[in-house]
Formats: structure tokens, sequence, C-alpha cells
């Protein structure tokens, strides 16, 4: 991830879901290996957006061992809203992965962002606005930890070819 200067500031507090999206969307397009999400359904990070999809496909193409992978507690709203990430999911196959929450942390309510293991978005609650931004490496790990938890305790991941439609 190249180094932009408004990173060096290392922790930011954003107040509004168009503020979010502007930083998810800046350190996505700067993501060099891999991008984690976990969030309620993806709705408010505008995954069903063509800038997202296209994001996605560049860090894809940027080297075969960059990866995507998407946890989300309802992944109906990628089912039925997101067409581009799911024609994706059939071109990229396992290097994108896209899952439903096991049901048993379906009450877990704060979403994570974790792009190249360098930078995490915080989502306090899902019914929140609020996001913080940071580039502490030790937050960025307890993330990217907890993110891989799961990942691993994910159900079976979405398959290109069964939508929502």
């Amino acid at each position: 991830m190249d180094i932009d200067p408004i990173d060096l500031e290392g922790y930011r507090r954003l107040e509004t879901r168009r503020e979010a999206r502007e930083a998810f969307d800046r350190c996505l397009a700067r993501g060099r290996r891999s991008l984690k999400l976990f969030d309620d359904s993806g709705e408010f990070w505008g995954l069903d957006r063509k800038a997202f999809a296209d994001a996605v496909k560049a860090l894809l193409d940027r080297s075969r061992e960059a990866s995507v992978a998407i946890v989300a507690h309802d992944t109906g709203f990628v089912e039925r809203h997101c067409p581009q990430l799911m024609t994706l999911l059939g071109l990229y196959g396992p290097r994108l992965r896209i899952s439903p929450t096991d049901p048993s942390v379906r009450a877990y309510d704060r979403g994570f962002v974790v792009i190249d293991d360098k930078v995490v978005l915080r989502r306090p609650g899902f019914g929140q606005s609020r996001v913080f931004v940071d580039f502490d490496e030790g937050e960025v790990a307890a993330a990217a930890k907890l993110l891989a938890e799961l990942l691993d305790g994910a159900l079976p991941g979405l398959s290109a070819n069964v939508t929502g439609l």
C-alpha cells in the first residue's frame, strides 16, 4: 500500500457514510494484496457500486496472490444487488470469497475492513455511520485476527452461478 499524506495522521474518526466510503475507496484503490471485509450485508460500503467492483477487479489483477474475502451476516444483499461482484466471483474463483457468517455469531454487530494488513476501518455498530480509520499495527493485527476467525467459522461461500435474482 502506497503512503498517502493523510495516512500519517494514523487514526481518524469519520462521522458520515459519505466520509467512510471515500476513505474505504481511497484505501482500496491503493491496496496491493488483500481486502478482508466483515459487515452485516455490505450495503454500508456500497458493494453494489460499479466503482467497488472495478476496484476489486483491479486489486485481483495486480497479482496472482491478491485475494478478497467478504463475510456478511446476510449475503442476500450481494446476491440480489451486486451483479458485477457476482460476475467477478465467477472469474476469480478461489481468490474472491463471499461467505455468510455462522449463525452463532449473528449477534456480533461491529464491522471491520482490513486492506493489505496495513489499515483497518472499524464500524463500532451496524446501526451507526461512524467509522474509525486506523493504521496502527496493533489495531490492524487485532482486526485481521478477528476477521480470520470469522472467515474460518463462516458457512460455505456463494457460488457465481447461484444468485438471488
